[in-house]
Formats: C-alpha cells, sequence, structure tokens
C-alpha cells in the first residue's frame, strides 16, 4: 500500500531491526520538482500532515485546535492587554 510517509516507515523498521542508518548527500546528481503551483503544495502537506498523524482523525481535530489555538490567541491576549492599558490610562 502506497504511503506518503513510507520513507519515514522504512526508516523506523530498520531501526526497530536494530540496524544503522547512515546519510548520503547527492546534490549535483539529483533534481526534483517539489510541487509545481501553490494548490499543489497545500495538498501536498495536507495529505503529508494527515499521514505523520497516522491517519488518526481525532488525532488530526486535536492538531488544529492546538494549531487554531495558537494562532487566535496571542490576538485575544493583546486585545485584553490594550484594553487593560486603556483602563489603566484613563484612570
Amino acid at each position: 500500500r502506497f504511503r506518503p510517509d513510507d520513507d519515514l516507515a522504512l526508516g523506523q523498521k530498520i531501526k526497530a531491526a536494530g540496524f544503522r542508518q547512515k546519510l548520503v548527500t547527492a546534490k549535483q546528481l539529483l533534481s526534483v520538482e517539489w510541487y509545481p503551483d501553490f494548490k499543489s503544495a497545500l495538498q501536498g502537506f495536507e495529505k503529508n500532515a494527515f499521514a505523520g498523524l497516522n491517519y488518526s482523525v481525532s488525532l488530526s481535530l486535536f492538531a488544529v485546535f492546538v494549531c487554531s489555538f495558537s494562532v487566535i490567541l496571542p490576538f485575544k491576549l493583546l486585545a485584553r492587554l490594550t484594553s487593560f492599558c486603556y483602563f489603566v490610562y484613563m484612570v
């Protein structure tokens, strides 16, 4: 079965079997187009993120919640701090 994270799964199996891995670079020998356009990049990230979370819907929903919370929370805190500073300035 094809998985977008098959290289990671292979590495985990090699490590679990007790073998060691090495890394070799070949920048001059290989050229790959990552994504042709922005829409394809978003679809690829979506697919790979879901695979990286082991195709778990609950874990994916939790990740979306945490990411959303981490983006929204600073603005809410900034709004409260601004209103607090305005109140202190007026007193």
